[in-house]
């Protein structure tokens, strides 16, 4: 009868688990690079102006005072990227 235990190699590891990404015992995510972050920002802005447009083509209101603060929103916080904080 075969033992129902995992073959091992010589090094202890399993040969039938899956390679586990870098910080997944810790429940981390992957690093983020700056460029991946500035794109995805970008991104928004892109979004905010489409809705916008949408907005004014259905003519609806309340759907461009939304896209407007959304709008402004990633502008904000685009125009606030890249400058040092003062913490203490």
């Amino acid at each position: 009868m075969r033992s129902l235990a995992l073959d091992r190699r010589a090094d202890g590891s399993s040969p039938t688990r899956r390679r586990r990404r870098p910080g997944a015992e810790t429940g981390r995510l992957w690093p983020v690079r700056i460029d991946s972050e500035a794109l995805s920002w970008w991104l928004f802005l892109a979004s905010a102006v489409v809705f916008l447009v949408a907005a004014i083509r259905a003519g609806d209101l309340l759907f461009a005072v939304g896209s407007i603060l959304f709008l402004a929103a990633c502008v904000v916080f685009l125009a606030g990227r890249g400058r040092p904080t003062h913490d203490r």
